[in-house]
């Protein structure tokens, strides 16, 4: 930030500096600020007098007192406090308060932004240059008429706020621009993890940006959900939780639409409403893979409808249903195409069996998630068998008529066209 073209850089002379005033706002009861300019010259000529010896002193109070800016350089701080003490004297040579227009803060908020240093320090640190600046004003004025005092104490006061207003605006604007750049670069080194077009240099560097592990195990994720506001839940749920432990913060991005993301480890997701494929990986450079795994585990999950967290080994089976619609088409026709006169009948036959399947064959729990008595339920599946002629307490048999059912459960969910 430029000091103002109109403040005396170096005194050479106790004279008293007459620039051209400009009426500004004083406190009430005071006198005209015209008659007192002269006296506010002196002040700010005082001031910038003892500029260095009073940077320095801002410079080391606020790396004592601040921690936020322990990893600021003390030139930083100690420039920035020169720019603060100039704009002070020349707020007091020309009796007038700035405009929010003419204070221009976006290149200190930008580099402290840039720096992790929170805008509540960043005003802190302001506050101290100015009441060291005010200390500093309040020693050398004792021979100045107190009406010129106050109203040197009442502009810097009024500046400070004019200040403070703009670093807090500017500051916040850098902290957005920021996210969204981190966002970006996140964004795109999960894409080019996740489909292995990243190079080994560009790992390294990528994974000491955004503190991923390069070595031992994590968890590929690929998440979907009708509503997208759910996967947006999903993700702060998950970086609140695994930020909070020990370890790499969690690699978590929207990409196509879904929740992608690396993880260390993965929380109980269980009762979430969202369908997610997972894969392990033995290292960051094996994600690919571990993301083809998942990506087909999310896929079989979708068609089949099961919400929750799942692993292609778990749905294996499914997986083969799905890409053998052939094979279920026969076995559909074998078992159930008996019905067709019977569109109600067929659909409760399907229900009742395909419960049974879903509760380890056990009669009174499927019973139960069907709401009906476990006779009921026995006497569908006699009815079943007395008309297919199908034993399902044989293995294989039993094994066709599941497979037919989840074929059944991929047409009803939309994969393909229903019979």
């Amino acid at each position: 930030m430029a000091a103002p073209k109109d403040a005396p850089r170096d005194v050479q002379s106790s004279a008293v500096v007459t620039p051209k005033i400009v009426v500004g706002p004083h406190p009430v009861g005071q006198v005209s600020v015209t008659a007192l300019s002269p006296h506010l010259c002196l002040i700010a000529e005082r001031v910038l007098a003892c500029g260095p010896e009073l940077a320095t002193r801002t410079a080391d109070e606020v790396l004592r007192t601040i921690p936020a800016y322990h990893g600021v350089p003390w030139e930083q701080v100690r420039d920035q406090a020169l720019t603060n003490l100039q704009r002070a004297a020349t707020t007091l040579i020309s009796a007038q308060i700035p405009s929010p227009n003419e204070v221009n803060e976006a290149s200190v908020a930008d580099i402290r932004a840039s720096q992790g240093v929170p805008v509540q320090d960043v005003l802190h640190a302001y506050r101290i240059s100015l009441a060291l600046i005010k200390d500093e004003l309040t020693r050398i004025s004792e021979d100045i008429p107190g009406e010129a005092v106050i109203m040197a104490i009442y502009l810097l006061w009024e500046t400070a706020d004019v200040v403070a207003d703009q670093l807090a605006v500017h500051h916040q604007e850098a902290e957005v621009r920021a996210a969204r750049r981190d966002e970006r670069f996140l964004i795109d080194t999960l894409t080019r993890l996740l489909s292995g077009t990243v190079t080994t240099a560009e790992l390294s560097k990528s994974a000491a940006h955004l503190r991923l592990p390069l070595d031992g195990p994590v968890v590929v994720l690929r998440a979907s959900a009708a509503d997208r506001e759910k996967l947006l839940s999903l993700k702060s749920m998950l970086t609140r939780q695994l930020c909070g432990q020990a370890g790499p913060a969690p690699l978590l991005g929207l990409i196509d639409g879904h929740l992608a993301g690396i993880v260390r480890e993965l929380p109980d997701l269980s009762g979430i409403p969202v369908t997610i494929g997972v894969a392990r990986a033995p290292d960051v450079k094996s994600v690919p893979a571990a993301w083809f795994e998942a990506t087909h585990a999310l896929e079989t999950a979708r068609v089949f409808d099961l919400q929750g967290v799942h692993q292609f080994s778990d749905l294996a089976l499914r997986a083969v249903v799905v890409s053998q619609k052939d094979v279920g088409r026969l076995l559909w026709e074998r078992y159930f195409a008996g019905f067709a006169t019977d569109l109600i009948g067929r659909d409760l036959i399907i229900q009742s069996v395909g419960a049974l399947f879903d509760h380890g064959m056990n009669i009174n729990r499927a019973a139960v998630s069907i709401h009906v008595h476990p006779n009921t339920l026995r006497h569908r599946l006699r009815r079943f068998q007395e008309k297919t002629g199908c034993d399902l307490e044989n293995f294989e048999a039993a094994l066709e008529v599941w497979w037919a059912i989840q074929y059944s459960r991929t047409l009803t969910n939309g994969t393909e066209d229903g019979e």
